[in-house]
């Protein structure tokens, strides 16, 4: 992301914006609240993912089919 932002908004763009990742925050509420604060939609939607996935794994006698 930083890269197309570099390329297409500039150096200096580059080096203001803060962009995250879901590896860059923690798998609780704070970490939700910093994605959205940050506008970082897609990485929402892979936290979410990686949270219902942790916790359908973490329910006893879970087995994939």
């Amino acid at each position: 992301m930083k890269e197309l932002i570099l390329k297409f908004m500039g150096e200096q763009e580059a080096e203001n914006r803060k962009t995250l990742s879901v590896d860059c925050v923690p798998l609780d509420e704070s970490g939700l609240r910093e994605l959205l604060v940050c506008s970082s939609y897609l990485p929402m939607v892979s936290y979410v993912n990686a949270d219902l996935l942790q916790s359908i794994v973490s329910i006893e006698g879970f087995h994939a089919p």
